[in-house]
């Protein structure tokens, strides 16, 4: 597809393009938010006792992965969103756990998918130099 899109002049690196190729970068931007969301809900609690909330384990992921690419505005509408996530125990049903410990070794599955579908699209995208597309 990338080679496709390149020679059919779809790509365009100085301006922004609906291009098959710049929606794989926005998944591979989101599969980085997801496999580090999901990796803070297998981490232990901290020195007191804590565990972190989705909301909290989402915003940092995001801090990372996706809010160097957005503008001001969508990175404050993200602040809500992080606000709105259900508790963790809403996520550890999801993979029919009950606590983290079970559901560490299903998350860890997860991400590892996640982790080597990631490194595939970034393989990809930069070997066509495509990590920066505008």
């Amino acid at each position: 597809m990338a080679e496709m899109e390149l020679r059919a002049g779809v790509v365009d690196f100085t301006r922004q393009t609906d291009s098959g190729c710049r929606t794989l970068l926005r998944l591979h931007r989101s599969l980085l938010w997801l496999a580090m969301t999901l990796d803070g809900l297998t981490h232990p609690p901290d020195r007191h006792g804590r565990l972190k909330t989705p909301g909290e384990l989402s915003r940092d992921a995001y801090q990372v992965a996706l809010a160097p690419h957005h503008p001001w505005v969508l990175r404050q509408a993200a602040e809500l969103v992080f606000l709105a996530l259900p508790e963790r125990e809403y996520f550890l049903r999801l993979v029919c756990a009950q606590n983290r410990h079970e559901a560490e070794p299903v998350l860890r599955v997860v991400i590892r998918a996640l982790e080597n579908v990631h490194a595939a699209t970034q393989r990809i995208l930069e070997e066509h130099a495509m990590l920066d597309l505008p």
